[in-house]
């Protein structure tokens, strides 16, 4: 009787363990291909096989949560952007994040991103670029801020200025960017479509008028 106790015992630590990190109705769709593991989320995971609801606590940051399972931050950010926000910094302590291997896609048509497919590391700048870009007049705000990229950077994410402007957007300093900010593509183009250009212009072709008129944006 005793030992049968033990094991009704361990079998209720281990539900109660498993309800906390359970995903809810919402996350149940979009892990519903997929099998929920409960790693322990003290230590790296070498190998992250399948998806895991995860609760932010005080403290976390996004980029931290990922190095924890060994998955790329934007991916990461990407997969739960309807959850998180705007701005990738600002998640919030009880917001439940999905963390999974796969990466996801930017539906080039309407702007919005999916769980499924590769990403930013295959992606060509210009075509992230284009993803980043608000759907309403996107072709002729792409071709605004093409019109910028080409004479600031030639689209190179490493493109150093003597005056310390570095990447894509020729952002000075270049750390406040981000995260990544020296070898991604999408850090650097995020931070110009989304952060920077938005706040000082307005929209890519509101910016091209300006550095038309001042060879410089």
């Amino acid at each position: 009787m005793n030992i049968f106790r033990a094991i009704l015992t361990i079998v209720a630590i281990l539900m109660g363990s498993f309800v906390a990190v359970h995903p809810n109705s919402a996350d149940a769709a979009v892990l519903s291909s997929y099998t929920l593991t409960i790693p322990d989320a003290g230590s790296p995971q070498t190998i992250l096989m399948q998806p895991v609801a995860y609760v932010v606590k005080s403290g976390d940051t996004l980029s931290e949560i990922a190095r924890r399972y060994n998955v790329g931050w934007e991916g990461l950010y990407c997969f739960n952007e309807k959850t998180i926000g705007s701005d990738p910094d600002s998640i919030k302590s009880g917001e439940r994040l999905i963390i999974a291997v796969s990466k996801c896609h930017i539906n080039h048509q309407d702007g919005t991103t999916t769980a499924t497919a590769s990403y930013v590391a295959q992606d060509t700048p210009q075509k992230i670029a284009w993803g980043l870009l608000p759907v309403n007049n996107r072709a002729a705000e792409f071709s605004c801020l093409n019109s910028i990229i080409i004479r600031e950077s030639g689209w190179r994410i490493n493109a150093f200025n003597p005056s310390g402007a570095y990447g894509i957007p020729q952002a000075l300093p270049g750390w406040k960017m981000g995260p990544g900010w020296q070898s991604s593509a999408y850090v650097q183009l995020r931070w110009m479509i989304k952060v920077y250009i938005p706040a000082t212009y307005g929209t890519p072709c509101d910016a091209w008028g300006f550095w038309r008129g001042h060879n410089y944006y």
